[in-house]
C-alpha cells in the first residue's frame, strides 16, 4: 500500500443464513422418511432423498442407543420433498422408539445423582438442555471452555459438572491432554459413588477414538468407579464447509466417518458402555445447523423475558439437539 493512501470509508457487510423453509400443516398429506440428503452421502450404497413412510402406533422401547434410523417428516409430497414441516420431523429408530421424559420423570430419574460431561460444545448443548428440562430454565448460561459445576438442578438435588475437551484453540503443546481433563473433572466433583447415581458422558463432533475409550476404562478403574454408567455419544456433522481458519472435512470423508463411529461405539459396549449413535442423524440434517462458524451446532440458548419480569429464562432450542439428548436420556434413565 503506497504511504500516501488514505482509507476515506469503510463498509460492513453481514450475511444471515435463511433457514430450511417450514411450510407450516396446511397442506401436509404424506410422511415421509428421510436417511441422508443427496447433497451430503455418507452411506453411498443406500437410498437418499425422501421416501413415503408411515409410523407405528406401538412399538417397544429401544434398549441400546445405536439403533439405525431415519427422519421422519409430514411434507405434501414426498417424491420432492417439497412442503416439508420440519419443525415437526422426529427420529425414527427401526423397530423399536426412544421414550420422551417428562419434567416431572426426568427431575425423579436425576434425584440424587451426579452428572458429568467431557466433551466439546455439542456435548456442552446436551448438558444445557437435560438441565433446562429438568429446571424449566437454565438460570443463567455461558459458554465455558474450563470446567464448570452447575448446583442448582432438580432443586438441589443433582449435580451437573461439565468440562470442555478439546481445547483446539491453543497451540498444539499447550493442549491439556484428554486423561488430564478428565482426572480434573473427577476432582473437581467429589465425592463420587462407585454406582449409577454417578453418570459419565464423553463426546462431541469428531475427535473421539477407541484410545479414549481406553483412557476412560484405564481412569475409572483407577479411581474405583468402574461400576458407574458411562455413555458415549458418537460423532456428528459439520466442519464440511471451507471456512478461512477453521478445521475442513470434505464431504467425501463422511462414509469414513459414519464407518469410524460404528467402530467407535462397538469398542465402547465391549467396554460395558452405553452408546448414542447421532452420526446419521446429524449428516442427514445438514442443512439445519444454527448460528457457528464451524456449522456443527444444532443447539441454541435463547433469554425469554416476560413483559413486567426483571428475571427472565434461558430455553434451548433445536429439535435435533432434543432428538439424541432424549436417546442419551434413555441410555440414563
Amino acid at each position: 500500500m503506497n504511504t500516501d493512501e488514505t482509507v476515506a470509508s469503510t463498509a460492513t457487510i453481514t450475511f444471515h443464513r435463511r433457514g430450511r423453509l417450514d411450510h407450516g400443516f396446511l397442506n401436509e398429506t404424506d410422511l415421509c422418511g428421510f436417511k441422508q440428503d443427496c447433497d451430503l452421502l455418507y452411506a453411498p450404497n443406500e437410498r437418499c432423498g425422501y421416501i413415503k413412510t408411515s409410523t407405528a402406533n406401538i412399538l417397544p422401547p429401544c434398549r441400546a442407543g445405536d439403533n439405525p434410523g431415519h427422519w421422519v417428516v409430514p411434507c405434501t409430497d414426498c417424491k420432492t420433498g417439497e412442503g416439508c414441516t420440519w419443525s415437526r420431523a422426529t427420529w425414527q429408530p427401526v423397530g423399536c422408539s426412544y421414550q420422551q421424559f417428562s419434567r416431572r420423570r426426568l427431575q425423579q430419574c436425576l434425584r440424587g445423582r451426579k452428572l458429568l460431561f467431557i466433551g466439546d460444545s455439542t456435548n456442552r448443548g446436551i448438558a444445557n438442555y437435560i438441565i433446562e428440562q429438568t429446571n424449566d430454565t437454565l438460570h443463567d448460561w455461558d459458554k465455558t471452555h474450563t470446567t464448570r459445576l452447575y448446583q442448582n438442578v432438580n432443586n438441589n438435588r443433582t449435580q451437573v459438572a461439565f468440562s470442555y475437551y478439546p481445547h483446539f484453540w491453543l497451540p498444539v503443546t499447550h493442549r491439556p491432554s484428554f486423561k488430564k481433563v478428565l482426572y480434573q473433572l473427577f476432582k473437581r466433583s467429589l465425592p463420587l459413588e462407585n454406582n449409577t447415581n454417578t453418570v459419565l458422558v464423553v463426546g462431541g463432533v469428531q475427535w473421539i477414538s477407541k484410545q479414549h475409550i481406553d483412557l476412560i476404562a484405564e481412569a475409572l478403574q483407577r479411581k474405583g468407579l468402574s461400576g458407574i454408567k458411562t455413555v458415549i455419544k458418537g460423532l456428528g456433522a459439520g466442519f464440511h464447509l471451507p471456512v478461512e481458519s477453521m478445521r475442513y472435512v470434505p464431504p467425501q470423508s463422511y462414509p469414513e466417518l459414519y464407518r469410524r463411529e460404528a467402530e467407535v461405539l462397538a469398542y465402547a459396549m465391549q467396554h460395558g458402555f452405553h452408546v448414542a449413535a447421532t452420526f446419521s442423524m446429524t449428516a442427514s440434517r445438514h442443512r439445519d445447523f444454527l448460528e457457528g462458524q464451524c456449522a456443527c451446532h444444532f443447539h441454541r440458548v435463547r433469554k425469554i423475558v416476560a413483559a413486567g419480569a426483571t428475571h427472565g429464562r434461558y430455553i434451548v432450542e433445536g429439535e435435533v439437539n432434543t432428538a439424541y439428548s432424549q436417546i442419551i436420556l434413555n441410555q440414563i434413565c
